[in-house]
């Protein structure tokens, strides 16, 4: 059994990868552990990051723990897609290795991020028209009303200076584990060459396209493809001696 430590977007909590859970756990193959990012849902009475080396060491802390008992491998999305990786760097650092990573909705470290909003020194409502104008998806947090606005966009307000704070160039570690890419092609955050760019990083990288925006694993209806494409690669990629 691999346990696959979950990371969502900036502004996510885990209950966004309930649903997958139960559909990847149904072959038996692997436990899915949605991590929580401190400051909201379960832990929202514990401190947002000051940055995202706190972020890291509390991440890494965990994935340690769970490595204690078992094989692991990574999923990130987005901002958890570069938390992903850092926490790779610095596991390997303790000589852990995950049995493989899975990036999404996200270019490869060195390409950069999309820079059209601006979350320094704005309101709340210029913060949200923004971000709506990149994906329409926010409405969902719109639409709810005053008091769930101010919950969440402090939130998302701090995961996104993490995202400015963070510094690629201080690690470029090659990943020595199969990666598999997952993204889709109306994603106006990510580019094709930052996509492609995933290739530098492993000797095993496989690309899977899926229908959607950014938030493409909010959507259902992508559930069964993506415990597909986990469990495969457990199957076919990590070994049979997990079957």
């Amino acid at each position: 059994m691999i346990n696959l430590v979950a990371l969502t977007f900036a502004g996510g909590m885990q209950n966004v990868f309930y649903s997958y859970k139960e559909e990847i756990e149904r072959k038996g193959l692997v436990r899915v552990l949605p991590f929580e990012y401190s400051g909201r849902g379960s832990r929202i009475h514990e401190p947002l990051y000051k940055n995202i080396q706190d972020a890291i060491k509390d991440i890494s802390s965990y994935v340690r723990d769970v490595a204690d008992k078992g094989k692991i491998a990574l999923w990130g999305h987005s901002l958890g897609a570069v938390l992903a990786y850092e926490v790779y760097c610095d596991l390997m650092n303790k000589s852990i290795c995950p049995e493989f990573i899975v990036f999404s909705g996200a270019n490869a470290p060195d390409a950069g991020f999309d820079d059209r909003i601006n979350f320094d020194d704005v309101s709340a409502q210029e913060m949200m028209r923004q971000m709506t104008a990149v994906n329409g998806s926010v409405h969902a947090v719109s639409r709810y009303g005053t008091e769930i606005m101010e919950y969440f966009l402090p939130i998302i307000r701090s995961d996104l200076k993490l995202l400015d704070m963070y510094d690629f160039g201080k690690n470029d570690i090659k990943l020595n584990c199969p990666l598999c890419i997952t993204y889709s092609s109306d994603d106006e955050l990510i580019s094709r060459e930052g996509i492609e760019r995933w290739k530098h990083f492993a000797q095993s990288v496989e690309f899977y396209k899926f229908s959607g925006d950014h938030f493409f694993i909010k959507d259902k209806r992508n559930v069964p493809e993506m415990a597909r494409i986990i469990n495969d690669t457990v199957e076919r990629r990590v070994g049979l001696e997990y079957v």
